[in-house]
């Protein structure tokens, strides 16, 4: 039995080159669908993995405001302790000062006592 013929383009063909080239596009776009199935893929995996690094870089950041707000108090901690040092180093130079001036005082009197005598 003889193939029917199409006429296309002023080209005669037969229905089984109509159907391999019909098969043909079928496999390009094919591959084509599935090349772009695996980058949705990729794209979607890719996607995953940003959103986790997003979460700890979020909660890396979280931890890095509240140990910058825990130095912030530690560092006014210390400038207060700073102050009451240098405080009580005043108040130890005056003390020291009061006692060096009581014993010139008490070293006085001793002496003036025993002209007495």
């Amino acid at each position: 039995m003889a193939e029917p013929e199409t006429i296309l383009n002023g080209v005669a063909s037969t229905e089984t080159e109509n159907q391999t080239a019909e098969s043909f596009y079928d496999l390009g776009q094919d591959n084509k669908i599935a090349e772009l199935t695996r980058k949705t893929e990729a794209l979607e995996e890719e996607n995953r993995e940003m959103k986790e690094r997003i979460k700890k870089l979020t909660i890396e950041i979280e931890g890095s405001e509240e140990d910058k707000r825990v130095f912030e108090s530690i560092a006014a901690r210390a400038v207060e302790l700073e102050t009451e040092v240098s405080r009580l180093q005043h108040d130890l130079i005056t003390a020291m000062s009061e006692g060096d001036e009581a014993s010139a005082e008490v070293a006085e009197l001793k002496r003036v006592w025993e002209r007495r005598e």
